[in-house]
C-alpha cells in the first residue's frame, strides 16, 4: 500500500501508510483535527435505544471526548496545561524507585514456580499499578478500578454496543473517584497527580467530572498501551538472541533501545484524524468531515525513512522519527512514563532471570488498532 496507494482513498476515509505523509499530518492539527464528532456518534446509536438510554450514551461520550488525545487547541492545551509538568523527565524519575519496587513484587511471585505468563502477571498489572498509585488510590482497588475501565473500554472500542453496562460502570467508577477527591481534600497536598488536578500545585483546580474523565482516559491511554509495548518488546528481544546479547553486555543501551523496540513492533497501529476543511494529500482530494486514519506501524516499517525496516537493530541511526508516540502537539504525554515502565519490567526480568526463554509460541491478540499478545509464556530457569 506504501507503493501502490500512500493515500488511498475508501468509501469513509483515507487511509495514510507513509512516514513523510503521517508526520505531515501530525505536523499540521489545524487542517486534519484530533476532535471526535461525538454528535454523530449519538444519531448514530439514538436510534437504537430509548430516551434513557441516550442519555446514558452522551455521559459515556463526554467521558470519552475529555481526552487530550481527541481535542483540540485551545481546549487540548489547556487540558494538557493541568499536568503537563507531571510527566517531565525529572518528575517521572523520581518515580523509578516505586516502578522498581511495584515489578519486584510482581515478579517475587513467579520466583518459585520458575515460569511466567509476562502479560497476566506483569504487563498488565504493572502499568496499571502505577496509574492507580500516581492518582493516589489504593492499590488495594486496583482489581474494582480493572472491572470498570474493562466494561468502559468494551463501550469505547465497539460503537458503545454495552451503553447499559458501561454507563452502570461509570457511575460506579465516576462515584469511586468522587469520593477519593474529597478524601484527598480533607487531607491535604500529596506528590501525587491527584494534588495537581486539584490544583495543589499553583494550577486551576479540575471539577469532579473532569477528573473523574482524566482518570478513565489516563487509564485507556496509559495502560493497555504500555501493557503491548512491554510484551511486545521482550518478545522482540528474545526472538533476536543477537540484539538481546547487546543489551546485555551493555544495560546503558536501553535508553536508546527503547526508540527501536517500540518502532520495531509499534503497539499503537493507526490513529484518526478528521479532515477541518477541504484539502488534499500527496494529490488526493480530502473533503472537509472525512475521517483520516494515520497508520503508525506502516509509517514505522517505511523503507524510505528507516534502512532495512523489518530488521531488529539497537544501533540504528536513521535520521527519521518513528512515530510511536505520536508528534508535535499531540506527542503522548506520558511517553516517558511509558519508556521507564518497559525499561524497568524488560531489565528486571533479564537480570533476575539470566536464562529467561520463550516457554512456546506466543498468541497474539486479534485487534486492527492496538498490537499485543495474549500471552507470554516464559521459563525463567
Amino acid at each position: 500500500m506504501r507503493h501502490e496507494a500512500p493515500v488511498l482513498q475508501l468509501d469513509r476515509m483515507v487511509v495514510v501508510s507513509r512516514h513523510e505523509d503521517v508526520l505531515a499530518v501530525l505536523k499540521d492539527p489545524a487542517t486534519f483535527s484530533s476532535r471526535r464528532n461525538t454528535g454523530s456518534i449519538i444519531e448514530a446509536r439514538a436510534a437504537q435505544l430509548d430516551a434513557a438510554g441516550v442519555e446514558k450514551l452522551r455521559a459515556i461520550v463526554r467521558t470519552q471526548g475529555m481526552a487530550m488525545t481527541e481535542n483540540d487547541d485551545p481546549e487540548h492545551a489547556r487540558l494538557r496545561g493541568l499536568v503537563n509538568h507531571a510527566f517531565t523527565p525529572r518528575r517521572v524519575g523520581a518515580m523509578r524507585d516505586d516502578i522498581q519496587a511495584l515489578t519486584d513484587s510482581l515478579l517475587a511471585r513467579a520466583d518459585d514456580a520458575g515460569t511466567l505468563e509476562v502479560v497476566a502477571d506483569l504487563a498488565f498489572p504493572l502499568p496499571l499499578r502505577v496509574i492507580v498509585q500516581m492518582f493516589g488510590a489504593p492499590l488495594e482497588d486496583c482489581d474494582d478500578i480493572r472491572r470498570w475501565s474493562e466494561v468502559i473500554a468494551v463501550a469505547f472500542g465497539t460503537e458503545y454496543s454495552n451503553v447499559d453496562e458501561a454507563y452502570k460502570a461509570l457511575v460506579e467508577f465516576s462515584d469511586y473517584i468522587v469520593n477519593l477527591v474529597e478524601g484527598r481534600r480533607r487531607e491535604g497536598p500529596k506528590p501525587d497527580l491527584m494534588s495537581i488536578l486539584l490544583g495543589d500545585e499553583g494550577g486551576q483546580a479540575q471539577s469532579d467530572e473532569e477528573i473523574v474523565g482524566f482518570f478513565v482516559r489516563t487509564l485507556f491511554a496509559g495502560h493497555e498501551t504500555t501493557t503491548n509495548a512491554i510484551g511486545n518488546s521482550l518478545v522482540a528481544l528474545l526472538q533476536h538472541p543477537e540484539q538481546l546479547e547487546l543489551i546485555r553486555e551493555s544495560p546503558r543501551r536501553y535508553r536508546t533501545a527503547l526508540d527501536e523496540l517500540l518502532r520495531f513492533r509499534t503497539s499503537v497501529h493507526a490513529i484518526h484524524r478528521v479532515a477541518a476543511e477541504d484539502t488534499e494529500l500527496r494529490g488526493v482530494p480530502i473533503a472537509k468531515g472525512q475521517s483520516v486514519r494515520l497508520m503508525l506501524a506502516s509509517a514505522n516499517h517505511d523503507e524510505e525513512a528507516f534502512a532495512n525496516p523489518d530488521e531488529l537493530d539497537l544501533d540504528r541511526s536513521d535520521e527519521a522519527r518513528p512515530l510511536s508516540l505520536g508528534f508535535g502537539v499531540h506527542t503522548c504525554m506520558g511517553a516517558w512514563l511509558q519508556r521507564q515502565e518497559v525499561e524497568v519490567a524488560i531489565s528486571s526480568l533479564l537480570s533476575r532471570y539470566p536464562r529467561i526463554r520463550l516457554e512456546n509460541d506466543v498468541r497474539r491478540r486479534p485487534n486492527f488498532l492496538h498490537a499485543g499478545y495474549e500471552e507470554i509464556q516464559l521459563s525463567l530457569r
